[in-house]
């Protein structure tokens, strides 16, 4: 899905349910897990986005978000007796993206 992405211009493409999240191609990312494997001399065009499983077995689920000039990777965390919580995992202003997809 990065190859296909990566290889047009002004493309971002978000997909879901891979059992992995990814993250901008995993350009930003900071976990190591987010990254896809490439040359480490590779530039990566964060085309590609993936909300990985949307619900674990914990009853956590995962998404993108897209809202107020931002794309976000979150996470939804269920809490015994209390309400659900939001972590955002991951996130990057749209004028940001769009730039670094040149």
């Amino acid at each position: 899905m990065y190859e296909w992405s990566s290889n047009r211009k002004n493309v971002v493409l978000v997909t879901g349910h891979t059992h992995k999240p990814v993250f901008a191609s995993g350009k930003y990312s900071t976990h190591p897990s987010n990254k896809i494997e490439r040359d480490a001399n590779e530039k990566l065009k964060p085309s590609y986005f993936n909300t990985g499983c949307c619900c674990f077995n914990d009853g956590d689920i995962t998404g993108i978000e897209i809202e107020n000039g931002f794309i976000r990777l979150i996470k939804w965390h269920e809490e015994e007796d209390k309400a659900s919580s939001r972590q955002v995992l991951e996130e990057v202003r749209l004028d940001v993206l769009m730039k670094d997809l040149d």
